[in-house]
């Protein structure tokens, strides 16, 4: 039981607290909304940490992490629009420029490869930390420059993992930046470029990062 914890932590992420956001959304209430939202935030740290200790990172596990960041990432900015459309209409260019280069790269590796290449790049997991202390600021009104921070670091990584798709294609794992994926791509035979297996390494992206089959780790 012990060795499924970690996909465990991910399901309560991905299955349990998007219909407690969508109630608190309904019930108009800011508090309860932003505990749950902490919770699956500190749930996407849990699972990681839990997968590395216990030696259980796995497809499925970076598979139900990714799905898990998409929700809460889409659950997210939906709850900010409902709950704080003033800030909402004054932030709406930022929050959508996030949101564009956030999903950009999932729907670029399944276009070009058939599945999103999950990477789990450092700007990524920078951006998962950030974030919710880019919002802390801005919810309180004291300052909306960290959350345009964070927008622009999330469309650099984006930049950065389209670099990674085409100095590795098809591969698909964790690769902690460009630099590190042309080093793997150097140091690979050019007739095995193009059938790079994935990384097992753990893998974790953010509340706003994005994946492949992504890990219960971080």
């Amino acid at each position: 039981m012990i060795r499924h914890l970690p996909n465990l932590v991910t399901l309560v992420r991905l299955v349990v607290t998007p219909p407690l956001l969508v109630a608190a959304m309904l019930a108009e209430s800011r508090g309860w909304f932003l505990g749950w939202l902490c919770l699956a935030w500190s749930t996407d740290a849990l699972d990681g940490f839990l997968a590395r200790r216990l030696g259980m990172v796995t497809d499925l596990g970076r598979l139900l992490d990714s799905w898990a960041d998409y929700v809460t990432t889409a659950l997210c900015v939906t709850g900010l629009a409902w709950l704080w459309p003033e800030i909402m209409a004054r932030e709406w260019a930022w929050f959508a420029a996030g949101l564009v280069s956030f999903f950009a790269i999932v729907l670029y590796g399944v276009a070009r490869y058939g599945r999103p290449p999950g990477y789990h790049t450092w700007s990524a997991k920078a951006v998962a930390v950030l974030l919710p202390v880019a919002l802390a600021f801005l919810l309180t009104g004291y300052s909306s420059w960290p959350l345009h921070g964070v927008v622009v670091l999330q469309i650099l990584g984006t930049l950065e993992e389209v670099v990674i798709c085409h100095l590795l294609p098809g591969y698909s794992g964790e690769m902690a930046t460009a630099w590190h994926a042309w080093r793997r791509r150097e140091s690979t035979p050019p007739a095995n470029r193009s059938e790079l297996p994935a990384q097992s390494q753990p893998a974790r992206s953010s509340p706003c990062p994005a994946p492949t089959s992504s890990s219960s780790s971080s």
